[in-house]
């Protein structure tokens, strides 16, 4: 149970812890201890049964009565059933506190239980999932890095990445290299081109037609008849010669008659008209040879996608060019050949025709429109080139860090940490059939006090404590229906509760307040009880306060006990009192560290709020009322209050002489004197009588006065005691 102490401004820090079932808070007054109790009443009265004790007035009703309480009354057998049924009970508790070490932490952290066990499947579990989280973000951080591979950084997160493991794949070095090209592609638009169409038989059945034909000459020159070289070589030297020249061959003079001869027979008109068709045939074939230099495939045109089938078509126009120039050279040959043999039939060719373009049209056509079809559409080629290429180094970096493996263990550590969780829960449903076994069992002790109620059990039971204590007795009274107590005196007078004294009536109430926590219910009370003494005992009790103490203690143990619920918190403002009622807290049976099995606290004001400190072990703790005063002497210097040193400062000198009949104590130290024994008391004039002193000042004028009664070791070590624990 944890007290938020954040809604008032009297307290420094957000809560105060409660969970220990046995809680001691000494604080003197106004130091906040009631705004404590109304706190745990506010934040846990709905959910807990919280008993509070503030005196007579928080017990006495509203038409100034005691009410009567049902108690029950001695029945030997019933009380050996009901003994009984509490053995069994305790029995049960002590197996739920066995099965509840199995799964609440173990109080040797080298020890392991169903707790520990679970609290290391978790942690292995949440360490593999944090491991695997991680690869996952610093992996989207490394692709979203990688502009070949996101268009968009900051679109590219941890989710992304584990969306596409499961579509990764590794690419072959032909993909990545295709895909990567389109990456770098820039928009490309093949060309169209126009296959030149022939008809390779007829070209050559054109040429061997020319080649069939011959000159008949109508003029004779015996020199030439018979021989083709000797009539080329007459016709390549006419025009080299002019009439009356030396011929260059034989060297015969050149006559005007000789030249006008053989220019006759040169210009002859057959001769004219063969060698016309021989030049025409000529440029035909020379004209559909160059028609074949446009036909160049450039693969540097199409995309990665497409070079494959562009270099084969490529390859086969180059051999099909190849084929058809060698075939259209043969022709001019055949040509060039006729045209010195003009007078005479040369021999038909009978060449094997080439292949033509029909079979590379559709197959260019088709590669055409696909790849300007990609052109188009080479921003979404991109992207899909842009997903290949990411889903391939997902792939790469899922297989370096192993994460199928990786997974698999996570599913392992999974499956671990369920199984923990079960076994937990199964001991945990041990503990609900247990409890509802202690259901059972209190509604059988209700049962059984039920045979034994009595209210007038309640006043026989304070009688006997009281017995020798007061002048009186508690007697139950019964008006209207309504039963309530009032006390009868010696004289046998009748007169009401509220007619005591201040000290009687205290009394009074704290032990009905203590009978009231056994009062008999008609059903089991499964509801468990913070039960709060604040500030029980006042000044009027001194002669009860050995009685008070006794029933707390009695109250204490009942609440320590294994099978009680409940929480016992006792705010005192008197140091004797809380050393008292704590004694046996502190000096346990079983050798457990009183400590770490309950919580003390320690109030102390300063500057308007109040200041709560947890004692932990025995050194911080106060060991009587003096040593009390020095702390709070030595806590008032640390926050550097010089004028409130005063009053403590005053109480300590007052127990020392009284302790040790030291009438002079101040001496010759009449400014010490005149602070410390007056100022104490009146907070008006401190200002004016401090005169500027310091804490110091102070600390230095108050050793003094030990110092000079032969104590300055005492003034040192209780000085340095309260400053250690401080």
């Amino acid at each position: 149970m944890k007290l938020n102490i954040d809604t008032t401004d009297v307290f420094l820090g957000n809560e105060i812890d409660f969970r220990k079932k046995i809680n001691f808070v000494f604080g003197k007054n106004g130091t906040g201890k009631s705004t404590i109790t109304e706190l745990i009443k506010e934040q846990y009265g709905q959910e807990l049964d919280v008993r509070i004790f503030q005196g007579f007035d928080s017990i006495i009703g509203e038409d100034s009565k005691l009410n009567a309480v049902t108690l029950g009354v001695e029945n030997t057998s019933i009380n050996n059933q009901i003994s009984a049924k509490e053995e069994e009970k305790e029995k049960i508790v002590l197996n739920i506190k066995e099965i509840s070490k199995l799964i609440n932490p173990p109080e040797n952290s080298d020890s392991q239980n169903l707790f520990s066990k679970l609290e290391k499947s978790n942690k292995e579990y949440s360490d593999k999932k944090q491991e695997i989280e991680a690869f996952y973000t610093s992996s989207a951080t490394t692709i979203s890095g990688n502009n070949n591979l996101v268009k968009n950084a900051r679109t590219y997160r941890k989710d992304s990445f584990k969306k596409e493991v499961s579509d990764s794949v590794t690419l072959e070095k032909t993909e990545l290299e295709k895909n990567s090209s389109i990456l770098k592609s820039e928009k490309k638009v093949a060309k169209t081109i126009t296959f030149p169409k022939i008809d390779f038989s007829k070209y050559q059945e054109s040429v061997n037609e020319i080649l069939s034909s011959k000159v008949e000459s109508k003029i004779i020159i015996e020199e030439l008849v018979g021989s083709a070289s000797k009539t080329t070589f007459a016709e390549e030297g006419v025009p080299l010669h002019k009439p009356g020249e030396k011929c260059s061959f034989c060297g015969n003079l050149v006559t005007e008659e000789r030249m006008t001869l053989l220019k006759s027979y040169f210009s002859a008109d057959e001769v004219e008209l063969l060698k016309n068709r021989i030049a025409k045939g000529r440029n035909t074939i020379n004209e559909y040879k160059e028609s074949l230099t446009s036909v160049v495939i450039k693969t540097e045109d199409f995309y990665p996608d497409f070079l494959e089938e562009s270099e084969a078509i490529r390859s086969d126009v180059s051999r099909i060019v190849e084929s058809q120039n060698v075939f259209l050279g043969e022709l001019i040959s055949a040509l060039d050949e006729k045209d010195k043999k003009l007078f005479e039939k040369d021999k038909v060719l009978t060449l094997s025709l080439p292949e033509n373009f029909e079979s590379i049209i559709p197959r260019y056509a088709e590669i055409i429109k696909q790849n300007n079809e990609f052109s188009n559409n080479l921003e979404v080629k991109q992207d899909e080139a842009r997903l290949a290429l990411r889903l391939h180094e997902v792939k790469k970096i899922i297989d370096d860090f192993k994460l199928d493996s990786e997974l698999v263990m996570l599913e392992l550590l999974k499956e671990k940490t369920t199984e923990a969780k079960t076994d937990c829960e199964n001991e945990k449903a041990k503990i609900d059939e247990e409890k509802k076994k202690i259901e059972a069992i209190d509604s059988d002790i209700v049962a059984l006090k039920n045979e034994t109620k009595n209210t007038e059990k309640l006043a026989n039971n304070i009688n006997s404590k009281l017995k020798h204590s007061v002048s009186f007795e508690l007697v139950r009274k019964k008006a209207d229906n309504q039963e309530f107590y009032e006390i009868k005196n010696l004289s046998e007078e009748i007169r009401p509760i509220t007619e005591l004294s201040t000290g009687e009536k205290n009394i009074i109430a704290f032990l009905y307040f203590i009978e009231k926590l056994s009062e008999v219910s008609d059903s089991p009370d499964n509801i468990n009880k913070i039960i709060i003494f604040d500030d029980p005992m006042t000044s009027n009790d001194d002669t009860m306060q050995y009685l008070i103490i006794d029933e707390l203690q009695k109250t204490i143990k009942k609440c320590d006990k294994s099978s009680s619920s409940d929480k016992f918190i006792l705010l005192t403002h008197n140091i004797f009192f809380y050393l008292n009622c704590s004694f046996e807290a502190k000096n346990r049976r079983d050798g457990k560290n009183a400590f770490e099995e309950n919580n003390f606290y320690k109030l102390q004001r300063c500057d308007g709020q109040t200041k709560i400190g947890k004692i932990e072990n025995k050194q911080q703790d106060f060991k009587t009322n003096y040593e009390a005063l020095w702390h709070e002497l030595v806590f008032l210097y640390k926050e550097e209050k010089p004028e409130m040193m005063l009053n403590p400062i005053r109480r300590i000198i007052e127990t020392y002489v009284v302790f040790n009949g030291k009438e002079d104590f101040y001496k010759d130290n009449k400014d010490a004197k005149n602070l410390f024994n007056t100022n104490s008391h009146y907070f008006p004039d401190l200002e004016a009588d401090l005169n500027g002193k310091n804490r110091d000042d102070i600390k230095t004028m108050m050793q003094k006065c030990f110092r000079d009664n032969g104590a300055e070791s005492h003034f040192n070590k209780h000085w340095k005691n309260a400053n250690k624990h401080n």
